[in-house]
């Protein structure tokens, strides 16, 4: 997490996504699931302009493989059903099957504060 000025923090979001959602948003045939979180993701960025960036990734981009292994890993053991996977400052914090958009938000606020 990066400080702006005395009491402003940056969070950085990398959200790693299929294809069809890499513009941000995932089409309602991804699964009713993946477009409720990257809803959530776009919305609370929305609200925290400036103190939360962040970024969507396709899985497929070459860089993936060489600079995400956790992502892979999670990737060869689940499948892209899995997709979307969130990181938080660089930590894996949730897929498709475990995000919570309760415990994201308080994560969230829990980054904030800290």
């Amino acid at each position: 997490m990066k400080n702006i000025g005395e009491n402003k923090k940056v969070i950085h979001l990398q959200v790693f996504v299929s294809p069809q959602c890499a513009g941000g948003s995932c089409p309602p045939d991804c699964g009713e699931d993946a477009v409720e979180m990257t809803n959530t993701i776009n919305e609370v960025v929305a609200q925290h302009k400036g103190q939360i960036t962040g970024e969507y990734i396709n899985i497929f981009h070459p860089l993936v493989r060489t600079h995400h292994l956790d992502v892979i890993k999670q990737l060869r053991q689940h499948g892209l059903l899995i997709l979307p996977i969130l990181k938080i400052n660089g930590e894996t914090i949730a897929n498709r099957q475990t995000f919570n958009r309760e415990q994201f938000i308080d994560v969230i606020q829990k980054e904030l504060k800290a």
